[in-house]
């Protein structure tokens, strides 16, 4: 059986098969439903039959995941309210093959603002269960972080590329790829927005570079500073299928 992001096909398969089922239950409408009903139960098998890795590669990055760009808010609030007692498992169990990577903005769509329509019938999550979700990642999920740095700074810039992906460089096996890159870092919505190196890593990965780089800002998913001498070094189970 080959893997994709790490995730064995037929845990990926059993993943989009529940989401689809959980966007049911919650009732939330057409436009939402016909969305995610557009990753067929043809590409699912697809998913499971599937012979060669970069098949799977490409037929994720071009079939599946763009199919889940408009609804990333969808599933990771019901993820973080654990709506009708799955709704963490579901997403978290999309998170684990990183169904929800892609861009940080989305442009404009129907099924995008029927989303944000039908979230608007809840709460914001509190702080404590966006902390809960985010906690409850598996230890080996790849997340986005930064490093705060003048980009205008070519030659600081350039150091600081070069340094964080020597230390990073023996996750590029066990996690397949580090992407590395410059603009903005932390979260896109926040004010300031952060400018800096953004990496993708786990929170192991980050740790070793904020304390690598203990000089400079290394900042986690949401543009918070990360202080290692506080940040748990948690191994959460990961998420049962």
């Amino acid at each position: 059986m080959i893997t994709y992001r790490g995730v064995p096909q037929d845990k990926i398969a059993d993943s989009i098969e529940a989401a689809r089922g959980f966007v049911l239950s919650l009732e939330c409408g057409s436009i939402i439903e016909d969305h995610i009903f557009e990753i067929t139960t043809d590409q699912i098998n697809t998913i499971r039959t599937v012979k060669e890795k970069d098949q799977l590669i490409h037929f994720m990055h071009h079939m599946i995941k763009p199919n889940f760009l408009w609804v990333v808010d969808l599933f990771r609030q019901h993820g973080m309210y654990n709506t009708k007692g799955v709704g963490r498992r579901i997403a978290l169990n999309l998170e684990s093959w990183e169904a929800f990577e892609g861009p940080d903005e989305v442009r404009y769509s129907e099924v995008y603002e029927a989303v944000l329509d039908h979230l608007m019938d809840y709460e914001d999550p509190t702080d404590e269960q966006i902390e809960n979700y985010y906690l409850s990642l598996p230890a080996d999920y790849l997340n986005n972080f930064g490093v705060v740095v003048d980009l205008t700074d070519t030659k600081k810039r350039n150091q600081l590329f070069n340094d964080i992906k020597k230390i990073l460089k023996h996750y590029e096996k066990r996690y397949e790829f580090n992407h590395i890159s410059t603009g903005t870092i932390g979260n896109p919505k926040a004010e300031p927005r952060l400018k800096g190196i953004t990496f993708r890593t786990t929170l192991e990965g980050a740790l070793d570079v904020a304390m690598a780089l203990s000089d400079e800002t290394v900042v986690d998913w949401n543009g918070d500073p990360m202080n290692f001498n506080s940040t748990p070094l948690f191994k959460p189970e990961s998420p049962k299928p």
